[in-house]
This record gives C-alpha cells, sequence and structure tokens, in this order.
C-alpha cells in the first residue's frame, strides 16, 4: 500500500533541497500529460506527483476555507501551506483546474498555485487543429467539418456550464443528472434544455424555485468569457463528443470514455500548448 507523506515532511524536504524542482496535479491525466510535455521538450528532472500521493486532511481544507474534499481544494490548500512556509524561490508548482475561477473566484493566490489556462487540461484538446487531426487519423472522416463540430459543441456545453455554474452560485449543491440524453444529433445538435432543466430541479426538489434558477442563470450569461474553453467543463466536452462520435461514426468504437479521451489527446502535439501560459511557466522550472 502506498503511504502518502505528510505536508510537514514536504516542507522539510525543500528547506534541505532547494534545487528540486515538482509538480503537483490533481489528477492522473494530467500527470500522464505533463510527463510527455516534459519528455518532448527535453525538461530534465521535473517530477509530477498526484496530490492522492500527499496527505491533506480535511480539517486543513476547513482551516483554508476551502468546500469539500475534491482534488482541486486540495491542491490549492498544499500549495498555501507550502507558500507559507517556504521562501519564494522554490521551484515547485501547483497546478489547479481553473473550474469557475473566471465566476466565483476562491480568493486563494499564491507563489507556487497555477491555475490551469481553461476550466481543465482537457480544454487543451479544443482546437481546429486537433480536432481535425482526430477526424481525419482516428475517425477516418466525420459527417462534421472540425469547423462544424466545434461550433455544435460549443452551443451545447456552454448551455451546460451555465447550468452548473448557476446550482454553484446559488449553493444549492444539486446532485446532477447525465445531460447527453437530452442532445439529439440531426444535421445540427438539439440540446431540450427545457425538458433537462425541468428533470434536474425536480430530481433535486427545486422545481417550486425555478424562477430564481433561470433568473441567475441569465445572470451568469451576461460573464461568461470570450474563449469557450473558459466557459465549458472539460469532463463535459469528452462526454459530449464521445455520444456524437458514437451517433455519427458508428464503424468507430472506443469502449468508454476514458479510452476515447485517450484517442482525442494523442492528436495533442506539443506545439499547440508551449504557448499557452501555464507550459511556459512550466518549461522555466
Amino acid at each position: 500500500m502506498d503511504i502518502r507523506k505528510e505536508i510537514e515532511e514536504l516542507i522539510a524536504l525543500y528547506s534541505l533541497e532547494p534545487n528540486l524542482k515538482d509538480v503537483y496535479v490533481e489528477g492522473t491525466f494530467d500527470k500522464r500529460l505533463l510527463e510527455w510535455f516534459f519528455g518532448d521538450q527535453d525538461i530534465s528532472g521535473v517530477c509530477v506527483y498526484t496530490i492522492d500521493a500527499i496527505n491533506v486532511p480535511d480539517d486543513l481544507l476547513v482551516r483554508h476555507g476551502l468546500n469539500g474534499g475534491g482534488n482541486r481544494s486540495r491542491i490549492i490548500a498544499l500549495s498555501n501551506e507550502l507558500s507559507t512556509h517556504l521562501p519564494r524561490d522554490r521551484c515547485i508548482v501547483c497546478i489547479a483546474d481553473r473550474d469557475q475561477e473566471d465566476y466565483l473566484p476562491s480568493g486563494h493566490r499564491n507563489v507556487y498555485l497555477e491555475f490551469t489556462d481553461y476550466t481543465s487540461s482537457d480544454l487543451y484538446l479544443f482546437q481546429q487543429r486537433i480536432l481535425r487531426k482526430l477526424i481525419a487519423l482516428v475517425l477516418g472522416g466525420f459527417p462534421l467539418s472540425a469547423e462544424e463540430l466545434m461550433h455544435e459543441l460549443m452551443v451545447v456545453l456552454e448551455e451546460v456550464f451555465l447550468i452548473r455554474l448557476s446550482n454553484m452560485a446559488l449553493e444549492w449543491n444539486m446532485q446532477w443528472i447525465p445531460f447527453v440524453r437530452y442532445v439529439h444529433i440531426n444535421d445540427h445538435f438539439i440540446f431540450t434544455i427545457d425538458r433537462f432543466i425541468k428533470a434536474y430541479l425536480q430530481k433535486n426538489d427545486r422545481w417550486n424555485q425555478r424562477e430564481e434558477f433561470e433568473q441567475k442563470r441569465s445572470e451568469l450569461r451576461a460573464h461568461l468569457q470570450d474563449d469557450p474553453r473558459r466557459s465549458i467543463r472539460g469532463h463535459d466536452l469528452i462526454e459530449l463528443l464521445h455520444y456524437v462520435v458514437k451517433k455519427l461514426k458508428r464503424s468507430r468504437r472506443f469502449g468508454d470514455t476514458n479510452t476515447f479521451q485517450g484517442a482525442f489527446t494523442g492528436c495533442l502535439e506539443a506545439k499547440d500548448i508551449r504557448d499557452e501560459r501555464l507550459f511556459q511557466r512550466l518549461a522555466e522550472l
């Protein structure tokens, strides 16, 4: 059984070994992506760890005002602790998904904390060039061009993002329901949003508060970022795109979303991300 390191151990380690170059990320996908990037760019001596390797107790999250016990909160708490107890010159980066930071700021900032450029690491894949490669080499052709596919996905995913964000802004903590069953694939993707919202609110006994929910959704829509990658959710992108491929390219079977995500990520090249702010910071380690 793996033994997780204590934060006190890390502080002592970085105090004694100031030249260590370490990056902490939320999950396995992020770890594999960064390790591939460092290898491709011939950047040596950097170790990448998932936050599961570190013991970040719940009482520490409470102390830092971080709700829930998710990996994002644990990354932020770790960065806060390291920045409090270490000099500012250590080569440490703690990477948290941006998530809803543009709309509901966490208020956490420190020298060792970095947010992804977009809502999550998956959104680095949401580029026309990468979609064109997916269509040509992985799918062997597709009824929609990369440009058309990107547009159709964005229309649905922004609405889904707004629904999630409204729940968070209202602090209702509603249980999510699958959204792809409310998406119909024809010449265009039709998201029966009224049916989805009704089912979502009824599932959580909030139907009598639908006017409040719709008002919040309308307020938040006015603040959506211009870049769609900061107004859609990465996991929703993978889920919807996998669903669309199953519907429109039945000859290509990926089994599950994880397998599809792997094939999609394989279309990424280092040049697609090396100029992004986060990867420029990582390249300087």
